[in-house]
């Protein structure tokens, strides 16, 4: 190697230990959140943004822990910020939990990419539970993707009428069905198993490029504007929850999440900026 070659060389490496030791001298603050599943994407995709304007602190988002995990973990400080889909009970108020209204998502009936069914009335979805029909009208069985009792989705479709409440229960009691723990299971499950039928979320669904399809009820399309509308009625309220004493860079992005910014956002991802509580 001649000598020129060689003073470049020395020069670049000379540039690239300065870098690195520029890279690693910078400290940055971590907040560490996790939640509702239906909050996931979204907080991956809002964090990012946030930290592209506040290189000094990184949202790291911790897998499923749904909303009662989240709040317990916030209360344990084992993470900073838990977004939830139910309220808090006046046990974790006690202990320091504070909520900070955020968003809602339209809670949505999906199902697998190639059902050819664009939607169903709520006399048909509760025949669906009930397994009073088994099959889609091109003759693909219709898989039901059943979730636990006490979970969000669950209420939400005992909500939705009279006759789903009904048919929730005898769906509870059916053998053989396929159970999602997570709001990700449920929509793994409508991804995988042909002919699937379960629930989901609208923000989910957009963030996580998920390929399944939310069906019409009662002939309304779920979409932010019906939601905003309240032509499609049925919705998933995300709320943030931290501690007592939450960190400079905690507050920093539940203000961000706040903020008209994200509020303008929010749509793009299948959500909107709300003042209600669920």
């Amino acid at each position: 190697m001649d000598c020129k070659r060689f003073l470049v060389l020395g020069c670049w490496l000379a540039q690239c230990f300065l870098a690195g030791s520029a890279s690693s001298a910078q400290a940055f603050e971590t907040v560490r959140v996790a939640g509702t599943g239906a909050s996931l994407g979204l907080m991956r995709v809002l964090g990012q943004e946030f930290s592209r304007q506040r290189p000094d602190i990184q949202i790291s988002v911790i897998g499923n822990l749904g909303s009662s995990g989240a709040i317990s973990a916030v209360l344990e400080n084992a993470i900073d910020l838990g977004v939830s889909s139910r309220s808090l009970r006046p046990a974790e108020l006690k202990r320091g939990a504070t909520v900070t209204e955020f968003a809602s998502t339209p809670f949505v009936i999906a199902v697998h990419g190639e059902v050819k069914v664009p939607g169903l009335s709520l006399k048909q979805l509760a025949a669906a539970f009930r397994g009073d029909t088994a099959h889609w009208p091109d003759g693909v069985p219709l898989r039901l993707i059943r979730r636990p009792e006490r979970d969000f989705d669950t209420g939400a479709l005992r909500g939705m009428s009279a006759e789903m409440d009904q048919a929730v229960t005898e769906a509870q009691g059916r053998h053989g069905l396929n159970v999602a723990i997570t709001d990700q299971d449920s929509a793994d499950a409508l991804e995988r198993v042909p002919g699937s039928l379960g629930t989901s979320s609208l923000a989910l669904i957009v963030t996580e490029q998920r390929k399944i399809r939310p069906l019409a009820i009662d002939g309304v399309t779920p979409s932010v504007e019906a939601m905003k509308a309240g032509a499609y009625p049925y919705e998933k309220f995300l709320t943030l929850v931290t501690g007592r004493s939450p960190s400079a860079a905690t507050q920093a992005f539940v203000a961000f999440l706040r903020s008209p910014e994200v509020a303008r956002l929010l749509p793009r991802y299948g959500a909107l900026a709300t003042s209600r509580s669920p």
